[in-house]
């Protein structure tokens, strides 16, 4: 049950799904784009932000470069971790070059981004808990926005978004995945980090 918590919650699947709450809960807010063109905007967030980097993970696995997706070990986070820094940072530079988007977009890709980054560089000498970062920083998204933009309609996903961190911090430590600390840690880091920027940016 726990490893399929973190199965269903990976972090590579959480900006498609954060996007997709923003689009239907907060429209006006975040696109200025008609609502027909929400599904293909997410199915191009989802190819560059998760496919795309598992793809990577997983040919990783194959040539037997780490043990498995989780990747336990922190020295074998080094190498896939760095590449997917590299790759969000330039998903968001592709994303900037569009004009039809606007700048609250923009700022939480790149908030999601910038995280994804600096976990990347903290994971060269500590062992943080991607999933609890991730997770817990779609409630930092959602309680910025809504603190921001007071007509969103994002009380329940960030509620739930409540409910699922616990979960994730509690099934990374039943696997024995990360200890207290890298949960912890990871969790407020997820939170503090995209709460303030994307509060700051808005």
């Amino acid at each position: 049950m726990m490893r399929l918590v973190s199965y269903v919650l990976n972090p590579l699947i959480l900006p498609t799904a954060i996007f997709a709450v923003l689009f239907y809960r907060a429209p006006l807010i975040i696109l200025p784009l008609p609502e027909e063109s929400y599904p293909y905007l997410l199915a191009v967030i989802l190819l560059t932000t998760c496919l795309i980097p598992l793809l990577s993970i997983l040919s990783l696995k194959y040539t037997k470069s780490i043990d498995n997706i989780f990747m336990e070990n922190r020295k074998q986070r080094v190498k896939p971790f760095l590449f997917v820094s590299a790759f969000y940072g330039f998903n968001t530079y592709m994303f900037y070059s569009i004009d039809q988007l606007n700048d609250t977009f923009l700022f939480i890709l790149g908030s999601i981004s910038l995280s994804v980054i600096i976990l990347s560089f903290i994971t060269l000498f500590w062992k943080i808990s991607i999933h609890c970062a991730a997770i817990a920083g779609a409630i930092g998204i959602f309680l910025s926005v809504s603190q921001k933009f007071p007509l969103s309609d994002l009380l329940i996903p960030t509620a739930i978004s409540v409910l699922l961190t616990g979960l994730v911090m509690t099934s990374r430590l039943s696997l024995k995945a990360h200890s207290y600390s890298e949960v912890y840690i990871g969790t407020l880091f997820g939170f503090a980090l995209n709460y303030v920027f994307v509060y700051l940016t808005l």
